[in-house]
């Protein structure tokens, strides 16, 4: 099985209705997964806040840009 990737940037009326088209169809069909860039962005944003508010707190460390570099 191949993977398509569409991405739909627009404000159109036709553009939002098949978008949701493809989310209402992705909730019966197993094979189909839709992302949505922005709510990614916003989870990743508050984990980055959380983990923040663990480094302030003392119960996660930080590394150094060079630990992160060597990880590469």
């Amino acid at each position: 099985m191949g993977t398509v990737t569409i991405k739909i940037d627009t404000k159109s009326k036709k553009a939002r209705y098949l978008l949701n088209f493809i989310t209402e169809l992705a909730k019966t069909e197993k094979g189909i997964i839709v992302f949505d860039e922005k709510s990614e962005f916003m989870n990743s944003l508050d984990k980055s806040f959380e983990e923040l508010e663990l480094v302030k707190k003392g119960k996660q460390k930080t590394k150094s840009a060079r630990e992160l570099l060597d990880e590469l």
